[in-house]
């Protein structure tokens, strides 16, 4: 199938566009490998692993029996309050000063469990030694401002904290990197297949009739022969 000078329509040749991807299998794996390891390494870069510890208290008030509760609407309240603690600055700075920090790494969050008594205290830091250390000194010292903020209200740690090694916002790398590879070699396939439907060759005997300007003699075919 030769070069060819006069080009009038250009048509879909599937046997042609099937060679043009089998010659090129080693570049649509090249580049699929490349986009997966460039995936992991973009991963790797701007991901940055966090690590949540957490407790429960109980929620009771003062003067009453341990196993007292409150209801629903009372333990939404005192959650509220809670929060409240936990965003004071007073708060963080009495933590950074315990703890020899500059800045306060670490994001607090407090939440009621459904239908009980119960509030789910968390913190999420940068490394599980960091978010471990803040969870037990905000322990320690909230209690300095909770007695002015809800002072009728006893929270009794339930779940002692346990430091965790495994990353709380994991990301499932192998199957980005997965879909990179695919979504690549899709991508370079397609091109592939413009590029072989635009080229400017004589794909068949009906191009050769539509282009070129002389009249078919016949077809050679070629054979790969082993020795």
């Amino acid at each position: 199938m030769g070069e060819y000078i006069n080009s009038e329509k250009t048509a879909w040749d599937f046997r042609s566009i099937l060679w043009d991807i089998s010659r090129a299998w080693w570049m649509i794996l090249l580049i699929g490998i490349s986009t997966a390891l460039l995936t992991y390494s973009a991963i790797s870069f701007l991901h940055e692993n966090q690590y949540t510890v957490s407790t429960t208290f109980t929620v009771s008030q003062r003067g009453m029996k341990t196993n007292s509760v409150f209801n629903s609407s009372s333990t939404y309240e005192i959650t509220q309050k809670f929060s409240v603690i936990l965003e004071n600055n007073i708060l963080k700075k009495t933590v950074m000063e315990e703890l020899g920090m500059d800045i306060f790494p670490a994001v607090m969050n407090v939440s009621v469990i459904p239908e009980s008594n119960l509030i789910q205290f968390s913190v999420t830091a940068d490394s599980p030694q960091n978010a471990y250390q803040i969870l037990e000194s905000v322990l320690r010292n909230y209690p300095k401002l909770s007695d002015y903020i809800i002072p009728d209200v006893v929270l009794q740690t339930l779940e002692q904290p346990q430091v965790s090694g495994t990353p709380s916002n994991l990301l499932p790398v192998k199957k980005y990197m997965t879909y990179a590879f695919l979504v690549a070699v899709i991508a370079v396939i397609a091109l592939i297949t413009v590029a072989s439907y635009l080229r400017d060759t004589v794909k068949n005997e009906q191009e050769f009739r539509q282009k070129v300007d002389s009249y078919l003699l016949g077809t050679i075919y070629h054979e790969r022969k082993k020795k």
